[in-house]
Formats: C-alpha cells, sequence, structure tokens
C-alpha cells in the first residue's frame, strides 16, 4: 500500500522542538504461530515493531534481521518490511503505527534497538495507552500524554545510542541484499530480470529463489513496487506525470498512467489531488 494513511491525525506537542508525533494509526499486539510469515508491505507512516518473546526474521528493503525478546525496530515510511517466525517460536509482537514529523534522531530507521527492562515497560505502558485510547476513540486526549511520552520514549533510545547488530550475514542474505540495492540504484532505469541476474554474478532462478525467500514476492513484483513507490515520491513532491514516464524510462505517458493505476488503485493526477 502506498497511499496516504486514513488514520486519525491528531497534532501532538512538540518535544525540544525537533520533532513531533503526528498521530497514532493502530497499536496491535499478538502471539504469532510457529509458521507465521508475513507477506510485506510499504506505507506511508512510521511502523514500530517490538519483539516481547521469541524470535522474529524481520526484512527491510535489502536488509535481513534476526530480532529477539526486547528488539524493537522503526519502519520507515514507504520502506517494504515483512516479518515471519523464527526458529519454531510462537513470538509475542506488538506493533504501533504512528506519523512523524521535523528533525527526526538520524539513527532512528538505522536497525534494531535493544531495550532495557525498565524501556520494555515504558515501551509497553506507551502502547496500553495508545491503544485504550484508540478503542475508546479519545482522539482528543490522546494529545500531549501521549504525543510527549512517545517523543521522549524515541529521543532517548536514540541518544542511548542502543543498537544491536541483528543483521544475517548469510551467502544468500548478503547476495539478496545487493540485488535489491541494484534494483534501488536502476529504479528508473527499467532493467529486466536478467539484466539484474546477469550483473550480480547469479542465475535468474537463483534470483527468484532469493525474493521467494526473502520478500515473498516475485522479483518483478517487488521491482515494479519499487518504480510505484518511486513514482509516488515523484508526484508528492509535484513533478508531472509526463516528466516522471519520462525520467523512469515508461514507453508512454499513457503507459505510466496505466502502470501506475494497477499498482496504486488511482491515477497520478487523483493521487496528487488527495495530497493536497
Amino acid at each position: 500500500m502506498i497511499l496516504d494513511s486514513k488514520y486519525p491525525r491528531e497534532s501532538f506537542k512538540n518535544v525540544d522542538r525537533d520533532f513531533s508525533v503526528l498521530y497514532v494509526g493502530y497499536a496491535l499486539n499478538r502471539e504469532f504461530d510457529k509458521a507465521f510469515n508475513f507477506q510485506g508491505e510499504r506505507h506511508n507512516f512510521t511502523e514500530i515493531v517490538y519483539v516481547e518473546t521469541g524470535s522474529v526474521e524481520v526484512i527491510e528493503d535489502e536488509r535481513v534481521y534476526l530480532m529477539n525478546g526486547g528488539d524493537i525496530i522503526f519502519h520507515a515510511p514507504m520502506e517494504f518490511h515483512r516479518i515471519k517466525s523464527d526458529k519454531g517460536s510462537s513470538p509475542k509482537v506488538y506493533n504501533l503505527s504512528v506519523g512523524l514529523s521535523g528533525a527526526l534522531p538520524e539513527n532512528l530507521y538505522r536497525g534494531v534497538f535493544h531495550l532495557d527492562s525498565s524501556m520494555r515497560e515504558q515501551f509497553k505502558e506507551i502502547f496500553a495507552l495508545a491503544k485504550s485510547f484508540l478503542e475508546e476513540g479519545g482522539e482528543a486526549r490522546i494529545g500531549c500524554e501521549m504525543g510527549e511520552t512517545l517523543a521522549l520514549f524515541i529521543r532517548r533510545i536514540c541518544r542511548e545510542n542502543n543498537m544491536t547488530n541483528k543483521l544475517i550475514y548469510s551467502s544468500g542474505a548478503k547476495i539478496y541484499k545487493e540485488l535489491v540495492e541494484y534494483m534501488q540504484t536502476n529504479v528508473c532505469n527499467n532493467v529486466g530480470l536478467e539484466e539484474v541476474a546477469k550483473e550480480n554474478h547469479v542465475s535468474v532462478s537463483y534470483v527468484k529463489m532469493l525474493f521467494a525467500r526473502y520478500a515473498n514476492v516475485s522479483p518483478k513484483i517487488y521491482y515494479m513496487k519499487l518504480r510505484a513507490a518511486e513514482a509516488a515520491r515523484l508526484l508528492s513532491i509535484g513533478v508531472p506525470s509526463a516528466e516522471i514516464a519520462e525520467r523512469m524510462n515508461f514507453s508512454s505517458a499513457g503507459y505510466f498512467t496505466a502502470f501506475f493505476k494497477r499498482m496504486t488503485g488511482v491515477n497520478p493526477s487523483a493521487y496528487q489531488k488527495n495530497l493536497k
């Protein structure tokens, strides 16, 4: 999904004049079964994923992480991410979606943080507060308390820089990372699968296997979603459709319009209009 969020946009108070929590969209806590395997998504808000118990494999664009109890990660807007149970565990996971703006901490979206016992309890208190307000529809009451507490929590995590290296360095994960980075670099060049494989010195069948393993979609679909996300970004900053079609090497403006509507459900002009 790359369209605008429909979640409430209750404004919260700034903290240290750095950044603001604009809204909270959903608060979910679940225990996944051992076979849980979420196919992945993109959206235009920040998603917080906290693992209370068990282990999960998290894919974030080209990066593959193994997260355990006490680990937390922040998925950036428009970043592809998916999650699956790992090591035969039934992990307990919390998901909190938020809108953030302003000068965000530089390391917020750069990997996995590990929380100490006091911060684990603080996050669960924030989560419970968010969930209760959302269930009660108390948008007007969420404001100051919710926004300040969450923003200070995020600031504390990033200031203490308690990041932990959770990247998986298997040969497959390494090559997958290289493939996605190649696609990202060539998002406007409309490259084919054969070229992606050749430039990365692997076979087409191996590329397909890696994307099935880590992205849960074919490399073609993954690349099309990358291109749709880039087109949406360009539309959001006011680039005309005809210019995007030329810049991204579509055969015509009409073909770009058809592609964008097929991928997002709306045509480019409607997408730009919805942003206003």
